[in-house]
């Protein structure tokens, strides 16, 4: 029971139950631990948890973790749910009811209450979670297809299945309300309990083991097998995991007696008491009888809990240096013997059978471990007398009774044949037979001794009798010390043992004991196949593969018994395989290759280093090679393993190989060139009398047929033999072992292992020229197979990156000795590969035939092992090949797994070609650079050959192609296959899984070609386009899509096992890699724009089946988050309306299932879980999942959330909304790491964005907007930094600066929506982060990444750097990841030494890191500034109130302008950014010209706006019709701005001008040159161009371009000051030709080229033009010169005017009406008052030519107003205009004018008849105006027709009406004065 007040293993209740803190289970904790990338990961609260007093209290002590309830437990059960210690809320959960649930749970089981109420907890917080694992489907809203209909579409050859999951039923009514029943809660917690039972156990053992196994490996000095950890070790060297294990290794064994044995009786009593309550039962429902299934879980839970003590046991036994106690060993035994040593155990449950066998097992090591042999028998030949001996541990071989004991133990179980206690037997035969050996010796010391006093008595007189005796007796002892046990002086007494051995022989059996027991335990004990079976059945399965070193050393105990009973056994079959299966366990060589990098102990390097093994096991079979080849074969292939290396670096398997001492033959027939030698010995030593060949040549070889042949056919030298050494040479010695026919001899002869191997697998070609010399055959199948095995396994091992760091040199090596022996223009690689071929040709699907499997599967592995080395031996060989379909041909592959493997079960070559796939598909990546490249590579970066540089990538595409369509269709059918070894569907699955997801993240995760054929990994092409094709089908073939839902059903009942973790592995493997390919898939058809397929249909429907895959097991929950975010991604951004996840989910998973995500990272500090909840939370918010989204913003279901009054559903309420636990968490933002809080902005802002009304919560919460406002006012200014991760940090806190201000932004709008503008006025005090960095240039490192490119590109020509660019297909963290993709680049360059760096300097690969982070911080500050322009623009709100907040905007336009200025960079984000801060100041300055227009300082922006403008370097020509058009089009309008300020702000007054100008005017200060400037050499030139390139190219060429530099010419205008630089823009006037070219464009208007929709748009323009040009006099004068008017005149447009147009008519009629409106009246009316008299006569001429329009003009006004007219009913209707005003009221001035004129005549220089009357009838509108005024606002309000949208606005707010009266107003007063 853990202490009461330890607040981390249980905190408060209070915390507990309301969501704050969550519980972490034992089974939790054991999950985690086992995954050694969470372990070693600091600062977890899995950490935290372990190393809390509660959670050591329970881990040192797993046999008695749960205390019986007492008065003290009640007390402090009492105390943790006292009502002032817990707020009782019912809307959330029943206090009361978890109370009582905690009580009946202790009463039941037994336990503490505080126990039962920890447990009680977990369930209750668990219960979502176990919602969603309820049955097959929560709501029958979702499923897979209907199985009864068969999948449509092809069918593989294979012949899979048709469907896997069964159709979805609906929810029955009664089945929610069961899960929440108390029957079933009660059951939940009960199996909870059990559940932390069994995983309190395991993980104590799992952490005692970590150290256990840590201090084996590490401690290399300790000379015991086994080093004593009490001697502590280096803490600082292990992680925190194994400091924890240390701790409880200290307090589980060594604080309980580790030398005693006391705890090892512990577990001896814990397990005894387990068996008893296995007999009892439960408990558990025994009011109600009983229930079956908890009755059988609960024996299930025992059992394992035995099992798991067992292993503890073991543990604690292999940690002591010091022999067992002997009360221990009787305690053990008298265990063991009590249930025959569970031989016969026998479960009452079926679902408790599969634990038998690891039962047994553990019973039979422990057994065996617990005698601690080695020790024991060292003990005993030394002198156990001297053994230590003390009142706390007393050695069992010091203790006569537990000796005879154990004897008799051992015979009652070989008596009945044990197999279980074989192991233990025979170890106990071996000490037995030590003890007779230390008795015969004592007995021959002690007669010897009685035989030299009796001598010495008749040496001496009697009186010297006492002395000589004494001296005899010493000199005697010491003699007998030396030679008996090294000095003892108790050596001449009777040993202890006499009276023991005398016991034991006496013993009634039907042979001596001692060797009774021996073949007992070899004979009826089975004890090999026992090894075999242990070390296949246990070893291996229950191995985790993640560190565990228990099977390794259960391997080694196994050894060290082999090898202690080696003397007394022979070389036998058994003994050999029992051996071989000790070395490599199951003996795969695909093992082999995962464990090359994997440290740990290692049984072969212990038996390759143990003389005595090497000297009589490895040698006797050695001295039988090659006359016995597969037990040495197989042998030296275990050994291979090892990594050891000998003195000079070679591998000690392959110097064995190289360096045999033995040749060990069948005699030819007939031969007898060899005699007798040394017959004294008579030890059948002969000599070779002739050289003696191995080989010879087919043509030779009729020797079995007619052994007559002549010496020298048979055995002479030839030349064959002097090419290749292969012969035994004269004088020879050798021993005949064998004279029956045929004779065998064994040669003592020196040759190459490797060069024999390859002359004999030569031998075994079809066709080959020699054969064996002796026997005439080539070596079978068996000897193929392991010879090619054994190749592939030392160049496999050879060729190990951790090992060697040669490049392959070693393993080719290897090769190149094995040809040697070979004809010259052959090799031990085409050898093999020819073989290969053969057999793939001559392989039929029967057994028995010739061509063995196992010599394909052989075949294949040695593929692999040179396709590491030599690929470009591979790649050839296999486009030939028989092996692939390829072109129509081939296709053996497929024809050996369905007609053999899938008939077997067994699947060895097919697992050999996926690794040989997924190999080839690495080298075609890995190597692609080093093939292709042309660049300054270093000399050390081609170190080896074979890269297969010259071979077309078609072919390797091919070959690609060929194996990926084989695969598939393996893939698509594999689920209905028979496995011998369930293991091997899941390996199968899980490497095709993984394969098929590196080619598509290979294919189309980097490059920014939207070809595959023009990326950098083109050779995946044509395969990655087929798996797309293949598996985003849109056709409705269930066939590809079948394999992932039943992969995925199978994955939600992952099995909750604490002792199958190899085969548990292998399932999760399975699962994620399912998961990751379904992810990668569904974004790969999302950037491909692929129609919706069939697979994301199907995973759709299977959404609840992925909710449950969540909860199933921690490993799945990220990679089913980001397929969710995948889908609803991808949905999204279809145009039709997307799937509805909430619908497919419904609403009881939906909202399970969302409160589980609400956890987030709990109860384990999870960070890329909790991020990637948040990443799919925005997803949901932003890609229109209307219903969830509102779910999950609510915390209720919509339609809960549309009630006012919304009842709580029963169970736990999700009433605080994952929206606001965000802002919750987002309220201490300074103290999240940085990755979090942006995920946790992302999501925020998202939500603010697509659903508004979110502002409400934002508004309501009482910290965040504060938080979040407050964030940056701690930052510092952005900077570059000397360390790349500061530079990441920074990145961060830009990124997160850019998301709050994001969302202030939104916020402040929503807020003035409202009528809030308090907010922004706080927020207008924060700013100065933002005001200081948003808008400055970025870092970015113009420098590192121009050099970064040279270099790059000097290196690796033809491939830049951006061939390594990351898509968009896996999301990248700003940091060193973010742009290039530095995994794929490192796996691609580091055969070049300059990309990680030569003596120790930083390679092109930092580099590379440093511009990904520099990258990364340019982005994260353009990101700044969008955020800050959405920010600064909603403030600009409150600008009219805050001078402080306008200083600000006003600087922050101009520090945008300088930073374009100042920005020369043409990359793609640089251009974005410029547009963003031009876009940012354009709107600042128009809402500072808005709110206070002649603010003094906004003036001070022309300098700044005028300088980027000026600086662009785009000639006018193309300034607003070339590629920066919009960016330039921009700045003009920013100009234009600054242009009006300049013109609204007053002066500051000045002295009085000496000149006559106006005193506040300085004709040449800076703003009116820098005017001048503008007009001169921006608008003229860029007017001219426009016009120009409008004749020439009118799509370029855009309206909007001529209104904003005609607003550009009238903003110049304003400018005060101008006007005194007339002469200058007059001769800018005529050296641009501006008026001519205006004129001109007028007259072309019409042109239906420039006149799209009937509408002369361009006349307008031109007009408008013209009319800002003759503002000033001294322009229109010189306009006037210029003859303009006749110009104009001349025009058709204008003729069209003269006929009269309506200016309510069609569009074209309403521009013409605005031409003469708006342009040609107030034009004349420039010339007029800027030439004066002289040009009345030609005004009046021409405008009297529009006779047709100013008769109409005269009775606009006069129409009466019967009713509303349209505009479409053709005539005026009493409506008026704007321009109709504007119209007469021109009208009216030009008649004035000219009247005024014609009766000055003469005296102005006219004659009055030349000034013609216009035809205008003034009095007549006076008339009808006056009637119009007459009648009031609303008469006239409607009579006016707007034309334009701005007029609509106008009307809608009474501006238009106001100012259409105030026009005729003016225009009756005109009218008057001229009366």
């Amino acid at each position: 029971m853990a202490p009461a007040g330890d607040t981390v293993y249980f905190p408060s209740l209070q915390r507990c139950l309301d969501g704050s803190v969550r519980l972490i289970s034992w089974k939790t904790a054991f999950v985690h631990a086992v995954d050694l990338r969470s372990a070693t990961r600091p600062d977890t609260n899995l950490k935290q948890f372990l190393s809390s007093p509660g959670a050591v209290d329970c881990l040192g002590d797993p046999l008695n973790a749960f205390h019986s309830a007492s008065p003290q437990s009640k007390t402090d059960f009492e105390s943790k749910t006292a009502p002032i210690n817990i707020t009782p809320t019912s809307k959330t959960y029943n206090l009361q009811e978890i109370k009582d649930d905690a009580l009946r749970l202790s009463k039941e089981t037994s336990i503490d209450e505080l126990s039962a109420l920890r447990i009680t907890i977990l369930e209750w917080q668990s219960r979502p979670a176990a919602q969603l694992l309820d049955g097959s489907r929560l709501d029958g809203t979702a499923g897979s297809p209907d199985p009864s209909n068969p999948p449509n579409g092809s069918v593989s050859r294979f012949a899979p299945k048709s469907s896997i999951l069964t159709r979805p039923e609906a929810l029955p009514a009664s089945r929610a309300a069961s899960f929440d029943s108390g029957e079933s809660r009660r059951t939940r917690q009960i199996y909870t309990y059990f559940s932390e039972r069994k995983y309190l156990v395991k993980l104590s053992e799992l952490l005692v083991r970590s150290a256990v196994s840590k201090s084996i490996m590490d401690d290399q000095s300790q000379p015991t097998l086994y080093p004593d950890l009490s001697k502590g070790k280096d803490v600082d060297s292990t992680s925190w995991l194994e400091q924890i294990g240390d701790k409880l290794y200290s307090k589980t064994i060594l604080l309980r007696g580790a030398k005693s044995g006391a705890f090892l009786r512990e577990c001896t009593g814990a397990m005894k008491d387990r068996i008893k309550r296995l007999e009892t039962g439960s408990g558990c429902f025994k009011e109600e009888g009983g229930k079956l299934e908890v009755e059988a879980e609960w024996g299930k839970t025992l059992i394992l809990e035995i099992i798991h003590i067992l292993q503890i046991m073991f543990n604690a036994i292999e940690s002591s240096a010091t022999i067992t106690s002997a009360d221990t060993l009787m305690a053990w035994l008298e265990f063991v013997r009590g249930f025959a040593f569970f031989e016969k155990f026998e479960p009452p449950y079926s679902i408790q059978q599969p634990y038998v066998l690891p039962l047994q097992s553990l019973v039979a090591i422990v057994s065996l471990a617990i005698l601690n042999l080695p020790l024991a028998v060292a003990a005993m030949q030394e002198a156990p007398e001297n053994t230590s001996n003390s009142p706390t541990h007393r050695p069992y071989i010091t203790d006569n009774a537990v000796i005879e004991f154990a004897t008799v133990t051992f015979l009652e179980a070989a008596g009945s044949a044990s197999k279980v206690a074989s192991l233990a037997t025979l170890a106990w035969s071996i000490l037995l037979q030590t003890l007779r050996d230390v008795v015969l010796a004592h007995r021959e010391a002690r007669e010897e001794h009685q035989l030299q006093r009796a001598v010495a008595g008749f040496e001496v007189n009697s009186s010297e009798t006492e002395e000589g005796e004494s001296s005899a007796t010493e000199n005697g002892t010491l003699y007998k010390r030396r030679s008996i046990s090294s000095g003892s002086e108790l050596s001449i007494e009777p040993s202890i043992y006499e009276e023991t051995l005398e016991t034991i022989l006496a013993l009634e059996v039907e042979d001596d004991t001692i060797r009774h027991l021996a073949i007992k335990a070899v004979v009826d004990g089975n004890i090999f196949d026992v090894i075999i079976n242990l070390v296949t059945e246990y070893c291996t399965p229950f191995g985790s593969g993640l560190g565990d070193q228990s099977a390794l050393r259960i391997r080694l105990l196994l050894l060290s018994l082999i090898r202690a009973g080696i003397d007394g056994m022979e070389y036998l079959p058994a003994l050999i395989l029992a051996t071989l299966a000790t070395l490599s366990g199951v003996d795969r060589f695909w093992d082999n290759v995962d464990r090359l990098t994997m440290p740990k102990l290692n049984p072969a390097a212990d038996f390759l280093n143990d003389p005595v093994m090497m000297g009589i096991f490895f040698k006797a079979a050695a001295s039988r090679y090659p006359y016995e080849a597969l037990p040495f074969l197989k042998l030296v292939r275990a050994l291979a393993t090892t990594n050891d290396v000998d003195s000079e670096g070679t591998l000690k398997a392959t110097s064995i190989m190289k360096q045999m001492k033995t040749f060990t033959q069948v005699l030819p027939p007939g031969f007898n060139d060899y005699q007798t030698t040394n017959e004294a010995e008579n030890a059948n030593v002969v000599i070779l009398l002739k050289p003696l060949q191995i080989f010879l040549k087919r043509n030779r070889m009729p020797l079995i047929t007619q052994p007559s042949l002549s010496e020298g056919a048979i055995f002479s030298l030839s030349q064959d033999a002097n090419h290749n050494g292969l012969f035994i040479p004269t004088n020879t010695l050798g021993r005949i072992i064998s004279e029956h026919d045929p004779v065998v001899a064994l040669w003592e002869y020196e040759y190459s292992g490797l060069q024999y191997l390859g002359r004999m697998l030569s031998s075994a070609r079809a066709g080959s020229s020699v054969v064996d010399a002796a026997t005439g055959f080539t070596p079978d199948a068996d000897t193929r197979a392991e010879m090619i095995g054994l190749l592939a396994t030392l160049v496999t091992v050879s060729s190990d990156p951790s090992e060697t760091t040669d490049d392959g040199a070693a393993a080719r090596r290897i090769l190149e000795e094995a040809s040697d022996g070979v004809e010259r223009n052959d090799d031990i690689i085409s050898i093999v590969l020819d073989i290969f071929e053969e057999e793939l040709q001559n392989y039929r699907p029967q057994a028995g035939v010739d061509g063995s499997l196992d010599v394909l599967v052989s075949c294949v592995q040695f593929v692999f092992a040179i396709t590491a080395v030599i690929p470009g031996r591979v790649w050839p060989f296999l486009a030939k090949s028989g092996l692939l379909e390829i072109e129509g041909r081939g296709g053996k592959l497929a024809s050996i797994v369905a007609g053999t493997e899938i008939v077997t079960g067994r699947y060895e070559f097919l697992m050999g070609c996926i690794r040989l796939f997924d190999v080839l598909v690495e080298d075609s990546v890995t190597h692609t650079v080093a093939r292709n490249s042309h660049g300054q590579l270093s000399r050390d970066s081609v170190k080896w050959e074979g890269l297969a540089t010259g071979l077309p990538e078609k072919i390797m595409s091919k070959v690609l192609g060929a194996f990926e369509r084989t695969l598939v269709d393996v893939f698509e059918s594999m689920g209905n296959w028979r496995y011998a070894i369930p293991d091997e569907k899941l390996e199968i699955a899980s490497r095709l899984l993984g394969t098929f997801d590196n080619i598509l993240s290979y294919a189309y995760g980097i490059g920014e070609s939207a070809s595959l054929d023009d990326k950098i990994t083109s050779v995946l092409a044509s395969t990655a386009e087929h798996l797309v094709d293949v598996f985003l089908s849109s056709s409705s073939n269930d066939l590809p899509s079948q394999p992932f839902l039943r992969i995925f059903d199978e994955g939600a009942s992952t099995p909750a096992t604490t002792l199958y973790l190899k085969t548990l592995e292998w399932f999760i493997s399975e699962v994620t890699n399912g998961l990751k390919f379904c992810v990668t898939l569904v974004r790969v058809g999302n950037i491909l724009n692929r129609p919706p397929s069939h697979l994301e249909s199907l995973l759709f429907q299977a959404s609840p089946l992925l909710t449950k895959l969540y909860v199933a097991h921690d490993s799945y929950r990220i990679l089913v988050l980001r397929l969710f975010h995948a889908l609803v991604v991808s949905a999204g951004s279809l145009k039709e309306e997307p799937p509805s996840l909430l619908g497919h989910l419904g609403p009881v998973a939906a909202k399970s299932f969302l409160s589980v995500l609400s956890d987030f990272e709990r109860p384990l500090n999870n960070e890329e879980l909790e991020i990637s909840i948040w990443h799919l939370l925005s997803a949901i918010v932003s890609n229109r999942q209307q219903w969830l989204s509102v779910y999950l913003l609510t915390g209720k279901p919509p339609r809960e959330s549309l009630k006012e009054n919304a009842s709580v559903a029963a169970g736990k309420s999700h009433e605080r909304s994952l929206l606001t636990l965000a802002l919750d968490a987002l309220s201490d933002i300074k103290t999240l790491s940085p990755r979090k809080a942006l995920a946790m902005l992302e999501f925020v802002s998202f939500a603010e964005d697509y659903w508004p009304w979110a502002m409400t919560d934002l508004h309501k919460h009482p910290r965040f907007l504060a938080a979040i406002s407050g964030f940056t006012m701690g930052l510092e200014s952005t900077k570059e930094h000397a360390k790349t991760e500061h530079n990441a940090t920074d990145c961060n806190h830009i990124r997160m600066a850019a998301f709050v201000a994001d969302i202030l932004g939104m916020y402040t709008l929503h807020a003035r929506q409202l009528g809030n503008t308090s907010f922004a006025e706080t927020l207008a005090k924060k700013l100065d982060y933002y005001a200081k960095n948003a808008v400055k240039v970025p870092s970015y490192n113009s420098s590192l990444h121009g050099n970064l490119a040279k270099n790059f590109n000097n290196k690796f020509q033809p491939f830049d750097l951006a061939k390594f660019k990351r898509s968009q297909l896996h999301h990248a963290e700003l940091g060193p990841q973010y742009v290039y993709d530095m995994n794929l680049a490192t796996k691609m360059l580091s055969f070049e030494p300059v990309w990680k760096g030569i003596r120790g300097n930083p390679g092109l690969a930092a580099e590379v890191e440093r511009a990904n982070v520099n990258l990364s911080k340019v982005e994260a500050q353009v990101a700044l500034l969008q955020g800050w322009k959405v920010l600064a623009t909603e403030l600009t709100s409150v600008l009219p109130g805050s001078a402080n907040l306008r200083e600000i905007m006003i600087q922050v336009a101009k520090d945008c302008l300088v930073a374009n200025a100042n920005s020369n960079l043409s990359i793609h984000i640089f251009e974005n950014l410029t547009h963003v801060r031009a876009d940012l100041a354009f709107i600042l300055l128009q809402r500072l010209l808005e709110t206070k227009p002649d603010d003094p300082h906004i003036h001070t922006t022309l300098p700044s706006a005028w300088a980027l403008v000026r600086d662009q370097n785009t000639g006018p020509e193309y300034a607003l019709t070339g590629p920066d058009a919009v960016y330039n089009r921009k700045l003009l309008q920013i100009l234009l701005l600054a242009l009006r300020a300049t013109a609204h702000s007053p002066s500051p007054p000045q002295k009085a001008s000496t000149n006559g100008t106006s005193p506040h005017i300085q004709p040449d200060s800076p703003t009116i040159l820098t005017t001048l400037e503008i007009i001169t050499t921006l608008i003229l030139p860029t007017f001219r161009s426009l016009a120009s390139s409008l004749h020439t190219s009118p799509t370029t060429t855009n309206p909007a371009d001529f209104t904003l530099l005609t607003a550009l010419l009238r903003a110049s205008f304003q400018v005060p000051g101008i006007h005194y630089h007339q002469p200058s823009l007059v001769s800018a006037l005529a050296a641009t030709n501006t008026i001519s070219i205006t004129t001109t464009l007028y007259s072309w208007s019409d042109n239906p080229n420039l006149c799209p929709n009937h509408d002369p748009i361009y006349g307008d323009l031109s007009m408008l033009f013209l009319l800002e040009l003759s503002t000033l006099p001294q322009l229109a004068e010189h306009m006037a010169l210029d003859g303009v008017i006749s110009q104009l005149a001349a025009a058709r447009l204008t003729q069209y005017v003269q006929r009269g147009v309506n200016p309510l008519g069609e569009v074209g009629h309403q521009r013409l009406y605005a031409i003469w409106a708006r342009g040609i009246l107030p034009l004349c009316l420039n010339l007029l008052t800027a030439v004066g008299a002289s040009i009345a006569v030609e005004v009046s001429a021409f405008l009297a030519s529009f006779k047709g329009q100013l008769e109409k003009a005269s009775a606009f006004f006069t129409v009466p107003l019967p009713g509303r007219t349209s505009i479409t009913e053709g005539g005026m209707g009493g409506a008026l205009t704007v321009l109709m005003c504007k119209e007469a009221y021109s009208l009216a001035l030009l008649t004035a004018v000219l009247d005024k004129v014609r009766k000055a005549g003469a005296g102005v220089g006219v004659r009055s008849e030349d000034v013609v009357q216009l035809g205008w009838d003034g009095k007549r509108v006076r008339e009808d105006v006056d009637g119009i005024l007459t009648d009031g606002v609303v008469a006239l309000r409607k009579r006016i027709v707007p034309v334009s949208e701005v007029e609509v606005e106008g009307l809608r707010g009474e501006e238009l009406v106001k100012r259409v009266q105030r026009d005729l107003e003016g225009l009756v007063e005109v009218l008057s004065e001229d009366e």
